[in-house]
C-alpha cells in the first residue's frame, strides 16, 4: 500500500471567438504528479527510506478553427510545472556492490515547461460521429534540486520529461439513443527518464520507464 490518498482540482471551459473559431482552457492541480511512500525498508546492508512527493499542476490552452460542417483543426500548449518543496528520497549505493544502503534526500524547487498540442477531428452529426486525434508534444524540465540531509544526494539539477502522446477518441451512433466510444493512447516514457545529481557519479537516473498503449470502450445509453 505504497500510494498516498490525494485529491485533484479539474476544470475546462470553451468559448466561442467567432463563427468559425472556439478558444478552450484546461486546468488540473495534478497533472503528472508522483505520490509514494514505501517507508523504511531494511535492505542487506541497512535500512533505506523510498518516498517521492510532487505535485504538478497542468493548464492548457487550445484554438480550435473549423473548417467544414466536418472538419476541424487545432492547436494550442501545455504548461507543467514542478511545485517548490516538492521531495524525493531514494535508496542509494555508496560502496558499488549493487545493494542500497543509503537514503539520499533532495527537494526540487519550481521549474515549469511547455510543450505543443494539435490535433483534426471529423464529424457528422447525424449519427453522433465524432473522431479526434490529438498529438501532445513532450515537455523538458531542468529542475534545481537541494540535498537534504545525509547520503549520496548532492546540489544540482535534476532532469525530468513528460513524455509525448498520441491519442485517438472516437464515438458514434449505434442505434437509437445508444452510443459506442472508446479512447487509443500511445505514451512514450522510454527517452524520458529522471535523472537526480549524486556524490561523485554525478547526474544519476533513478527511474526504468517503458513506452505503452491504454485502451478503452464503452457504450452508452441516453435514458
Amino acid at each position: 500500500d505504497v500510494g498516498r490518498s490525494f485529491s485533484a482540482i479539474t476544470g475546462s471551459i470553451k468559448t466561442e471567438m467567432g463563427d468559425n473559431f472556439d478558444l478552450g482552457l484546461f486546468y488540473t492541480s495534478q497533472g503528472n504528479g508522483v505520490g509514494l511512500d514505501y517507508g523504511t525498508i531494511t535492505g542487506l546492508e541497512g535500512n533505506i527510506t523510498i518516498k517521492a512527493d510532487l505535485e504538478m499542476p497542468t493548464l492548457a490552452a487550445i484554438g480550435k478553427y473549423q473548417i467544414n460542417d466536418a472538419m476541424s483543426v487545432f492547436v494550442g500548449a501545455k504548461q507543467t510545472t514542478v511545485k517548490s518543496g516538492a521531495t524525493l528520497k531514494l535508496g542509494m549505493d555508496s560502496n558499488n556492490n549493487t545493494n542500497p544502503d543509503v537514503t539520499s534526500h533532495w527537494e526540487l524547487s519550481k521549474k515549469s515547461g511547455i510543450g505543443a498540442i494539435y490535433g483534426a477531428a471529423y464529424e457528422m452529426p447525424e449519427i453522433a460521429l465524432r473522431v479526434i486525434l490529438t498529438i501532445e508534444d513532450d515537455i523538458a524540465l531542468n529542475i534545481p534540486a537541494t540535498k537534504k540531509g545525509t547520503g549520496l544526494a548532492d546540489t544540482g539539477t535534476a532532469t525530468a520529461s513528460i513524455g509525448d502522446a498520441m491519442s485517438l477518441n472516437f464515438q458514434t451512433g449505434i442505434a437509437e439513443d445508444t452510443l459506442l466510444f472508446g479512447n487509443i493512447r500511445r505514451s512514450n516514457w522510454a527517452d524520458n527518464q529522471v535523472k537526480v545529481p549524486v556524490l561523485v557519479a554525478g547526474l544519476t537516473q533513478v527511474s526504468s520507464f517503458s513506452d505503452g498503449n491504454s485502451y478503452s470502450l464503452g457504450i452508452g445509453r441516453k435514458i
